[in-house]
């Protein structure tokens, strides 16, 4: 990757000066991470997010058939790696077959995302499983991961010495993205690759860059328009540059690899991708929400990630002042090539990502994770950062600043690996705050919204959702059978304003915000005492039950979320006569179910499968809320909650 005297010489072509070979110090430390990710790998369970039994499924296409499309023996080696358990979340053969219909040819199917990450993964566990020591597709994706992770820290360190190294340190372990390093998922290779692809066009490596972001690109090709944009100006820029070997062989490489994609599916199916047959794209669609991937409190990169807005204000620090980069040892010059990649990289993953029609996606921790892809634009505001911090005269200063720093990035490492399940139905700290205290100062995207405060994906069957505040209100238009999501903090719930929701839909063609006053009678109804010897379904709405701590209502139940939950009931007064509430419903694996009722201890029970709970209420009257403990909440396969007892219905009668 060594440069001409005539590019060299060029002044359109800054480079920074080549640091000393991946050898030595750097080396032992970059083994120190490799070892401490095995470790953090075995620890870890081994989860299916998002997309992963694509992956999955792709790389034993390729690893046991050596086909890019599943065939019926592909599928019986999937449905094996499903009944063995290995691996979390997993959903059967027969599901994942009918998940993509209109990707399915005779015997044979496709899936929407492009095979060619896994095939890397299945290149990566050939040789031991050539040398008689197969592993499986987690342990091979991990391999992956873990080989893009130590290229990555050598190319940063061979371009731009220690702050190189230390800045991919910062962007791959001190950033969400370590979220994925043991997730069969694209993003972890993306953010290395596209880093990678950046590093080297700093160092003006235009044809090594391009190849690099064309690798990104076969998975997402809304990114071709950088490696496009890189040969374009190696070939212009000046025609007396004569092209190596080398070049001449990644430049070919790079037009096959960018033409993968569209040409597999093309022949395929007669579309350039997948997304236009079985859905997944609508170009343009979230142009007003386009924002929401850098500054939402829920979604968005800089509220997700505190160390980001450091290097971005480290960033603007440096390079806004020339008097900085003068008085630095080592000035971070970047030529036209290493900007233009910037720009075009962040207009075209811009461009991908306001044409999803979901941006609530699953598969993350918290944030988006197509946020995520522009971690790799943050690399020469982390250069800049650590220039700065080498730059100070103040020795105190500088190593409690370096001090705080890697406290940060360890912080951000052990913070998103201690998640194991993806997050996205359940609001941020900071957009649960901004929701509570100060609803009004923004008003997020209504899928956001709706879906972080319902824990409903899609927001299927939802009528309305009011956030923590009590007061903020999303109403959608009509549909049949919709739920109105009330806080369990409120003091109304959802009965009481069903009728002020039905008139708000009346003529409604779009989601809108609109403020509740519990105070006015005309909007939230008087509560009233719920009825003795009546059943009360576990999808009731009446105004006299309040169940506190479930989740969103299910065909036949619904179920508890987390070790305890609660059911407020208004009993009729005056009441004489001893109370019993009876509650059936059924467990997820066996459980030890504790109730109280209004903090005192009223029961407990050995539970396994279908259960009614008897719980003595002596002679309440008015408000009286029932506690119920478990004593084993579990998370089944594909589910990121936790789960103990599902409701069916509850009753409250004289005891027996």
């Amino acid at each position: 990757m060594g440069s001409t005297t005539a590019e060299s010489s060029d002044p359109r072509f800054v480079y920074n000066q080549a640091a000393p070979p991946f050898w030595g110090r750097w080396s032992l430390i970059t083994f120190a991470f490799v070892c401490c990710g095995i470790a953090a790998a075995i620890i870890l369970p081994a989860i299916r997010v998002g997309d992963g039994m694509e992956y999955y499924a792709m790389f034993l296409a390729w690893s046991d058939t050596a086909r890019p499309w599943m065939t019926e023996q592909s599928w019986a080696f999937y449905q094996k790696l499903f009944q063995s358990q290995t691996i979390g979340g997993m959903l059967d053969a027969s599901t994942v077959k009918n998940m993509f219909p209109a990707l399915r040819i005779g015997a044979t199917a496709d899936f929407n995302h492009f095979w060619f990450y896994s095939l890397l993964a299945a290149i990566v566990a050939s040789p031991l499983k050539f040398v008689g020591i197969p592993i499986g597709p987690q342990s091979s994706f991990l391999l992956l991961h873990a080989l893009i992770f130590v290229a990555t820290l050598a190319v940063a360190q061979a371009s731009n010495g220690w702050r190189g190294y230390w800045t991919a340190v910062i962007l791959l372990i001190g950033s969400p993205v370590i979220w994925y390093f043991n997730k069969a998922h694209t993003e972890f290779f993306t953010v290395c690759i596209c880093l990678m692809g950046l590093i080297l066009t700093g160092r003006n490596q235009l044809v090594a860059g391009a190849l690099m972001v064309s690798l990104a690109a076969t998975q997402n090709p809304g990114l071709s328009l950088v490696p496009i944009a890189l040969l374009a100006i190696r070939g212009f820029g000046n025609w007396s540059i004569p092209y190596s070997r080398w070049e001449v062989v990644s430049i070919v490489a790079t037009v096959l690899l960018l033409a993968a994609h569209p040409t597999y599916y093309l022949l395929r199916y007669g579309v350039v991708t997948p997304q236009l047959l079985a859905g997944g794209a609508d170009i343009g669609v979230g142009v007003g929400t386009a924002y929401a991937w850098f500054l939402d409190p829920d979604i968005g990169l800089l509220p997700n990630w505190p160390l980001g807005i450091v290097l971005l204000a480290a960033g603007i620090y440096y390079y806004w002042r020339p008097s900085i980069r003068k008085d630095s040892s080592i000035a971070l010059e970047w030529g036209l090539p290493f900007w233009t990649f910037i720009v075009v990289f962040f207009f075209a993953a811009l461009i991908s990502h306001i044409s999803t029609p979901h941006i609530n996606s699953g598969a993350t921790p918290g944030l988006a994770r197509y946020a995520l892809w522009y971690i790799p634009l943050f690399y020469p505001c982390g250069l800049a950062l650590l220039t700065v911090l080498e730059g100070s005269d103040h020795g105190l200063q500088q190593r409690t600043a370096i001090r705080i720093l890697t406290i940060g990035v360890l912080a951000t490492a052990a913070t998103h690996l201690s998640i194991v399940h993806e997050r996205y139905l359940s609001p941020s700290t900071i957009s649960k705050l901004i929701q509570t205290y100060a609803p009004g100062f923004y008003d997020p995207p209504y899928e956001v919204f709706g879906a972080r405060y319902s824990g409903v994906d899609g927001l299927v069957q939802v009528a309305a959702v009011v956030g923590p505040d009590c007061h903020k209100i999303l109403v959608l238009p009509p549909s049949s059978d919709s739920a109105i999501f009330v806080p369990d903090g409120c003091s109304y719930q959802s009965a009481q304003i069903a009728d002020w929701v039905a008139k708000s839909q009346l003529g409604l063609t779009s989601p809108s915000y609109s403020r509740i006053d519990p105070r006015n009678p005309s909007v939230v109804k008087a509560r009233v005492p719920i009825m003795i010897a009546k059943d009360y379904a576990f999808d009731t709405s009446g105004a006299g039950i309040r169940l506190i701590g479930w989740s969103s209502v299910e065909p036949t139940h619904r179920w508890s979320l987390g070790p305890s939950n609660a059911i407020d009931l208004r009993l009729p007064s005056p009441n004489s006569v001893a109370l019993c509430a009876v509650i059936r419903g059924g467990t997820y694996g066996p459980q030890t179910i504790g109730a109280s009722v209004d903090g005192k201890q009223a029961m407990e029970q050995a539970a396994s499968g279908k259960t009614e709970l008897v719980v003595p209420l002596g002679k309440k009257e008015g408000d009286t809320t029932i506690t119920l403990t478990y004593s084993n909440p579990q998370f089944p396969p594909n589910d990121p909650r936790q789960v103990a007892f599902a409701l069916r219905s509850i009753r409250v009668d004289a005891c027996p």
